[in-house]
């Protein structure tokens, strides 16, 4: 089968491979359609880590084409989704509920192979059955979207919030509508980049500030004078991670959404952070969320149809590299064929 493989960062080949065979309990996915996630970008850029050689992409949905002994639940032909994260449910964090931060953690995509291919080893816990009106490029969102419901819950955006979202990419723009949908009143998408500007205020923002020209603090305070009860940095950029610790107001909630560069560091003011009771949190993964991404996608009060693009064939998967995070682009697609 094709795949592919990255062997370290900087170094990505298509190349053929052995096709997978599920063992027990697993899935073979015959993928179609795979998203290309940021932290697919800084791992090619070595400020992520995996375990190399490995097949990367864990953002994926296709269809069952074989069932591993023991696999009940599905059959063959079903389309599915898939969340990457295969937890232990033994160690200590698993047994408090918050299987999320296992101490065990295997990705897919990370640490195993993953989505990036025309097959798909999955154990049947991380395979989600895909609502008959969702199309396997809506599928692949499933994963991000689930991501970003676990940052609206650590958020814990109230009903008529001011809530600022730092990057209007495809991200910041889940970040967005799920914030609207949680109760939020004004939202604020800061973004350079025109289009996704466009896109958020389309899409439900109630401002949007040109990052480049404008200055964001300032422009914040225009809006809510005291600056926003909720702050999400979802650019992933450390620069902006600092912003942000200045946008929120007395006793606000930080959202650290993006994934930073590992090693990346910031300056953080101790007086500042207790004088005005600022909470600072990040959002790492999708906890038991999954099933509710399906479901308001099924329900179509998520917007996806201006978030996928564009869509590549899987034979020019190194164009990712060239066009990520170009003007016209949004979350890139991989088309398996």
């Amino acid at each position: 089968m094709k795949a592919v493989v990255m062997y370290k960062p900087g170094d990505v080949r298509i190349k053929d491979v052995e096709k997978p065979k599920p063992g027990r309990g697993e899935i073979l996915l015959k993928v179609k359609k795979s998203g290309v996630c940021g932290t697919d970008f800084i791992l090619y850029h070595g400020a992520y880590y995996a375990n190399f050689p490995i097949i990367f992409g864990h953002e994926y949905s296709g269809e069952i084409e074989e069932l591993g002994e023991g696999v009940k639940n599905f059959n063959i032909g079903d389309r599915v989704t898939v969340d990457p994260n295969i937890v232990c449910h033994k160690c200590y964090f698993c047994k408090i509920g918050e299987e999320h931060l296992c101490e065990n953690l295997i990705t897919l995509g990370i640490h195993r192979n993953g989505g990036f291919a025309e097959y798909s080893v999955v154990p049947e816990s991380n395979v989600f059955r895909l609502p008959d009106n969702l199309s396997f490029e809506v599928g692949a969102l499933a994963e991000p979207i689930a991501c970003a419901i676990r940052g609206i819950e650590v958020a814990n955006i109230k009903q008529g919030d001011t809530v600022i979202i730092l990057g209007g990419g495809c991200m910041g723009n889940l970040i967005m509508q799920l914030a609207s949908i949680a109760g939020a009143a004004n939202i604020i998408v800061s973004e350079p980049i025109a289009k996704r500007r466009e896109i958020a205020e389309e899409y439900g923002a109630s401002y949007t500030i040109d990052s480049i020209k404008n200055n964001v603090e300032k422009e914040v305070k225009k809006i809510k004078y005291c600056g926003a009860d909720v702050v999400f940095e979802c650019s992933g950029n450390s620069k902006v991670a600092e912003l942000a610790l200045h946008l929120a107001r007395r006793g606000g909630h930080i959202v650290w959404f993006g994934v930073c560069p590992k090693g990346e560091s910031i300056p953080i003011v101790p007086f500042d952070i207790n004088e005005n009771e600022l909470f600072i949190s990040g959002s790492f993964n999708n906890p038991y969320t999954q099933v509710k991404a399906l479901k308001l996608l099924a329900s179509g009060k998520i917007r996806t149809e201006k978030l996928v693009n564009p869509i590549i064939p899987l034979k020019d998967f190194n164009k990712v590299w060239r066009i990520f995070g170009e003007s016209d682009t949004m979350r890139i697609m991989i088309d398996i064929k």
